[in-house]
């Protein structure tokens, strides 16, 4: 009698990494068929930030513009201490940092980064 292994062999690691390429390609289809659909702003965003959440694991995302001196939260999935429309200035947190230097900031943890600065919505 085979073993259970050898009736159901595992997928080479180089058939599993081509399979999630091909569900990334999908998800990424899906996604700009459904952003070239919306035509308003606001909803276009709002869809992004969900996307980036779904299809990233992400707990969190948002949009954050630039609006003169002010940072303007244009969208906000998931998040709990900030809401869409807030404003401050754009000399506050680590987004003032990626504003001031022009170059992408990476932090795994930004409650560990002192120039972090949780928005706390009133």
């Amino acid at each position: 009698m085979a073993s259970t292994a050898s009736q159901f062999p595992l997928a080479p690691p180089s058939a599993i990494f081509q399979q999630r390429r091909v569900d990334v390609l999908l998800s990424l289809q899906k996604a700009a068929q459904q952003i070239a659909s919306i035509l308003e702003l606001d909803e276009l965003l709002d869809t992004i930030v969900h996307r980036v959440a779904v299809d990233f694991g992400c707990i969190e995302s948002s949009i954050l513009l630039v609006d003169g001196d002010e940072f303007h939260l244009a969208a906000v999935h998931g998040c709990t201490q900030s809401n869409k429309g807030e404003r401050w200035p754009v000399t506050e947190g680590l987004s003032a940092q990626v504003v001031a230097t022009g170059k992408a900031y990476y932090a795994p943890d930004v409650t560990q980064e002192l120039l972090y600065r949780a928005r706390r919505s009133a």
